[in-house]
């Protein structure tokens, strides 16, 4: 298990790296995110592992960032992810990536 861990620029950029399965993701996870600037970009880059609870993450950060009118995009995002999207058809809520 490699613990998950975020990486802010000043551009309101995030790199996440890590592990994001049910053993890493906690309450704190998911405030990882600042929700104070009109786009946030989240790089998946550097993740080893992904399962259900990651997609779950990404989906309660597209539902904050809808409700404060802000712009999401996910770049990179494991391919554990987009094949339990399309399973679960949720798929368009994280369709907004780079």
């Amino acid at each position: 298990m490699t613990p998950i861990s975020f990486i802010k620029n000043n551009n309101s950029n995030y790199l996440v790296s890590g592990d994001l399965t049910f053993a890493t993701i906690n309450r704190s996870t998911i405030g990882a995110l600042t929700f104070n600037q009109k786009t946030i970009i989240v790089d998946f880059e550097s993740v080893t592992l992904a399962d259900s609870a990651g997609l779950a993450l990404l989906v309660e950060w597209h539902k904050k960032a809808k409700s404060k009118n802000i712009t999401l995009h996910f770049k990179n995002i494991p391919q554990q992810i987009k094949a339990l999207a399309v399973l679960v058809e949720v798929n368009d809520l994280i369709k907004n990536t780079h």
